[in-house]
């Protein structure tokens, strides 16, 4: 039973033939998977441990009062189970003249006044979110892990990221291009960056001093047949053989029975768009018409992974994607490219940023456990394994701001970001208020590579006066983190965005958390549901890796998103001498040293 249910309908999960929906009658069980095992987590404070024996206790009890109701249950749905086909896909390289890259057309403004008239109405995707189960808790059980977040650039003595670049890609496009759902995403590769914003794309080829404008409807290709431009786009970098990847999606709009999410290839990262692959929901495994919502898309030492989630077409829920493709393929626009295609009915994919050999990626099955895949290079398909993580909120999220507009009235608590620093995997997403959180927050939740994904630590970013939103999360080389993320809500601030970083991803380096302020927003969203988000993206740079880039948006003006690029790191100290001086190292002294 979900939401107002006081039990837990609990996955089982066999891993030898892919997940399977059933009801678990044992109490043990679900005690069991909530309880979070701590052997692998360094020491807490005495007064964190017992928040957390609270919250066991809590819930123990609250399992045993809804013991006797597990039955009910029985009426879950049982939908597909996990599968793994290996397709191919042909090339496209019919490309479109570049000259006509930069022009709106009579299509495109048509097509962008009716999808702001949809947004306005609160109709646009109008759809529901992977299926989890929510175990009703007591208010008292959901209390802070750690202290808050100060607003300030140093924050306890934590100073923010240094923001090498600032910029606002938005004003190369059309005003009403500027969507409010403005779900920004970028890539660069030295002086090339080339970044997406919903309705709109821009290029700069000066290190995003300066952007020209480059209109998605359809793009660098014909448009599938029967499919029109909407709305989501995402990007990814491949530092191996430095190749832009851009996707697009595609909606059905004419006689056709699937949708489309576009991976366009921009090889040597020269701003030309040498070939493309349509991923089509059908290709994949999906039932007629069906279509896909939400990508992500980044890489791994082999391949290129891409996730989404699929609805059908009056706006059910159809289930999730992964799917890999050779690195090698792409990167040579390769005819046809091979796809390894996991579908599952779990969704909302978040893949992790800095995998090298194996990629994870994870989907909430209630809010106290996170069903965690791993896929391996070598292996022809995933393995999965669910793990307990801290109580969390799920409802409906309240941000409103100093206007009264509730700008994460839409958002939901779908993971939005994944990440693997060393041995550490993390999961980060936002809960929404309640117990001892007024405002939604970010909750960041980690697990141990080398011990078969044992829970480490759970961290919250959140304040008493604001709520935290959209995170991303990225990983260079040293395994330091740099994201972004959006903030506001209460009397003072609007929904604003900064970059941040920390050394690593222990509760230590986290909290308090080291943010600058990228763009601050003068207005809350006005579309007809609150809709703002539904993500912000960051990306190691190439080719110094210890550098971020982000996506950041705010409303600087009404009914209107406003993006930023920005490249981002800690300040590195300069040496004056070469050869050990500064640091002491009198060994490494010549007399060459002038």
């Amino acid at each position: 039973m979900t939401g107002n249910g006081n039990f837990l309908c609990a996955r089982s999960q066999d891993l030898s033939s892919g997940g399977h929906w059933g009801v678990s009658l044992s109490l043990r069980s679900l005690r069991d998977t909530i309880r979070r095992p701590r052997g692998a987590r360094p020491a807490i404070s005495r007064e964190k441990n017992m928040k957390q024996k609270t919250f066991n206790l809590s819930l123990v009890l609250i399992l045993m009062m809804a013991g006797l109701a597990l039955a009910a249950a029985e009426n879950t749905p049982a939908p597909a189970e996990d599968t793994v086909i290996r397709t191919t896909v042909e090339r496209i390289d019919a490309a479109r003249d570049p000259e006509l890259l930069g022009e709106t057309t009579p299509e495109s403004e048509l097509r962008i006044a009716e999808l702001e008239a949809r947004l306005m109405e609160g109709r646009q995707h109008p759809k529901p979110s992977a299926p989890m189960e929510t175990v009703d808790l007591d208010p008292s059980v959901l209390l802070p892990l750690n202290p808050p977040v100060d607003l300030r650039d140093s924050d306890g003595g934590v100073v923010g990221p240094e923001l090498f670049v600032n910029t606002n890609p938005s004003n190369a496009a059309a005003v009403n291009a500027r969507s409010e759902v403005h779900e920004p995403a970028v890539a660069a590769a030295g002086d090339r960056v080339f970044y997406t914003a919903n309705w709109y794309s821009a290029t700069s080829s000066d290190g995003g001093a300066n952007f020209s404008f480059v209109n998605p409807n359809p793009g660098p290709f014909a448009a599938p047949t029967g499919e029109s431009f909407c709305c989501d786009q995402t990007m990814a970098h491949d530092p191996g053989s430095n190749t832009i990847f851009w996707l697009q999606q595609f909606y059905p709009t004419g006689s056709t029975n699937t949708g489309t999410q576009r991976i366009n290839v921009d090889q040597n990262s020269d701003g030309v768009w040498d070939c493309a692959y349509d991923i089509n929901t059908l290709l994949v495994g999906f039932p007629n018409n069906t279509w896909f919502d939400f990508p992500d898309l980044t890489v791994s030492t082999n391949y290129l992974y891409h996730s989404s989630n699929t609805f059908t077409f009056s706006n059910g829920w159809a289930g999730g994607y992964v799917g890999r493709y050779p690195l090698a393929e792409l990167a040579s626009c390769s005819t046809p490219l091979t796809i390894d295609a996991f579908t599952s009915w779990d969704g909302n994919f978040r893949l992790s940023r800095g995998a090298d050999t194996t990629m994870y990626f994870a989907s909430h099955q209630s809010n106290v456990a996170l069903r965690i895949q791993s896929w391996a290079d070598a292996d022809s398909s995933p393995t999965s394994v669910t793990k307990s993580v801290a109580a969390w909120s799920n409802g409906s999220h309240s941000c409103p701001g100093p206007d009264g507009r509730n700008w994460c009235g839409r958002h939901d608590s779908r993971i939005q970001s994944g990440f693997v620093a060393g041995g550490t995997l993390g999961f980060v997403w936002t809960p929404s208020q309640g117990g001892s959180f007024a405002y939604p927050y970010v909750r960041i939740s980690t697990f141990d590579t080398g011990n078969d994904l044992a829970p480490v630590d759970d961290i919250d970013i959140w304040s008493p006066d604001l709520a935290y939103m959209y995170p991303s999360a990225s990983v260079n080389t040293a395994g330091q983190l740099g994201g972004t993320v959006m903030w506001g809500g209460g009397a003072t601030h609007y929904p604003s965005c900064s970059a941040w970083v920390a050394d690593s991803p222990a509760e230590g380096d986290l909290v308090p958390l080291a943010h600058t302020l990228s763009i601050a927003g003068n207005y809350g969203a006005q579309n007809g549901d609150g809709r703002s988000g539904d993500y912000t993206m960051s990306e190691v740079y190439y080719p110094d890796d210890s550098q971020f880039v982000g996506a950041c948006f705010a409303y600087e003006t009404l009914g209107r998103g406003t993006s930023t690029y920005i490249r981002f790191g800690r300040t590195v100290a300069t040496e004056i001498f070469a050869d050990g001086f500064e640091d002491g190292n009198t060994a490494a002294w010549s007399s060459e040293t002038p």
